[in-house]
């Protein structure tokens, strides 16, 4: 199986540059792993690269042959433009934004619902009967307990 190069679209010394002064986590690795492998001397192979950096082999791959592919500018995050299509329109965004910006509608406060009509609690004929045994264990569990333990002590 052949090695794994990334493409010199940066320079090595660029690359370490970038992994030493990226602020994200997963940045770092990523660039760290395109550093190690387009090492001048000995660079490491993607199997070797994976247990310093925290990434599996599979995915050291597939980021050189989207590193070798678009450059630079695919290895930053979300640069494939994978996610969820935001749910509301930048008007409707905007509009939102504003409103939530703005007084409450009934001047309160967006702390809750502030519902005028609240649900209807269930009324106690709604309730299902109680058990013979709900009830004895409600009366006398306390009891019970009591009376095993004085005849345990005796």
């Amino acid at each position: 199986m052949s090695r794994v190069q990334p493409m010199p679209h940066l320079a090595h010394e660029e690359l370490a540059e970038r992994f030493r002064l990226g602020r994200d986590g997963r940045q770092k690795a990523r660039w760290q792993a395109l550093w190690l492998l387009a090492r001048p001397e000995q660079p490491l192979s993607t199997s070797q690269a994976d247990q310093r950096v925290g990434l599996t082999a599979d995915a050291i791959r597939k980021l050189v042959h989207r590193y070798n592919q678009g450059g630079p500018a695919a290895v930053e995050r979300n640069a494939g433009g994978h996610g969820a299509a935001p749910r509301l329109s930048p008007a409707q965004q905007e509009q939102f934004r504003a409103e939530l910006l703005g007084r409450a509608p009934d001047s309160g406060l967006w702390s809750g619902p502030n519902d005028p009509d609240p649900p209807p609690q269930p009324s106690p004929s709604a309730l299902p009967e109680p058990t013979s045994l709900a009830l004895f264990l409600i009366s006398g569990a306390a009891g019970l307990g009591a009376w095993m333990r004085r005849r345990r002590s005796e």
